[in-house]
């Protein structure tokens, strides 16, 4: 029979054995579920390329993405919410420096063209 410093002492080794895998687990959950949300977001811009916003169905999208429905709303709000997802991203794309457009707005600037 164990005695109360004996149970005590595997209590805090059952502790800080827990605690030290938390941050693992927990970076690993968070790797995962933006990794699904990826997924959904590229699942849904290709069926809003391919059949239009009206004719997209969550179902639809999760079952390209390989995930559940429940797995989409545990992500978004709804459809519109992708959507704004995805304008969200194109927006911040247009603004690097290497998006298409301003790479060829900054050639006709050197070049003397519309910029200046």
């Amino acid at each position: 029979m164990l005695d109360t410093d004996s149970m005590r002492n595997t209590e805090e080794k059952r502790k800080a054995f827990n605690e030290s895998r938390t941050p693992r687990r927990s970076g690993l959950r968070e790797q995962h579920a933006e990794a699904t949300r990826q997924a959904l977001l590229t699942a849904a811009s290709a069926r809003f390329a391919q059949q239009g916003y009206a004719h997209t169905s969550l179902d639809d999208v999760a079952a390209d993405a390989g995930t559940t429905k429940g797995a989409v709303y545990h992500h978004f709000k709804d459809k519109e919410a992708i959507f704004q997802s995805l304008l969200e991203q194109f927006w911040a794309a247009t603004e690097e420096p290497d998006f298409p457009l301003n790479r060829a707005l900054d050639a006709g600037a050197t070049a003397g063209g519309l910029r200046g």
